[in-house]
């Protein structure tokens, strides 16, 4: 290759394409996952680094498990274990339909993007989950 051949880059198009792909089977998968997997399943192996060193649950504890219970419709046990879980599987619900929400709308998706909603929606939720935590750890008896 010559020093005046730069090489191709895919556009930035089908880069976005590729993500939002990815991003989708990951909501799928995780979606498939908590319909397949009970929360009490010992595949949950892993435990909190933050609760084993300190004893106080952080604002994620629970969170798995509760998206694993909701997939199983005990609505009741997800909500004790951690209410953001319902957030989550939302957001996995809507990655996984986010392709089909783009081709469908393409013009209100790229606006969406384009906003400052999406931030302020993370930015939103972050700190609830944070206020959440420190509620839980205040009333702890």
């Amino acid at each position: 290759m010559s020093s005046s051949e730069q090489p191709r880059r895919p556009p930035a198009a089908a880069i976005l394409r590729g993500l939002g792909l990815a991003l989708a089977s990951l909501g799928l998968l995780a979606l498939g996952l908590a319909s397949a997997v009970p929360p009490e399943s010992p595949l949950l192996i892993w435990r909190c680094p933050f609760l084993h060193v300190t004893g106080l649950p952080c604002p994620g504890c629970g969170l798995t498990r509760g998206v694993l219970a909701i997939g199983h419709g005990r609505w009741a046990d997800a909500w004790a274990l951690n209410p953001f879980a319902y957030v989550a599987y939302a957001g996995a619900i809507a990655l996984a339909a986010w392709p089909w929400l783009h081709r469908r709308w393409p013009d209100a998706t790229r606006r969406f993007l384009r906003s400052p909603w999406p931030w302020v929606l993370v930015v939103a939720l972050l700190a609830a989950m944070l206020t959440y935590d420190a509620w839980r750890i205040a009333t702890r008896g």
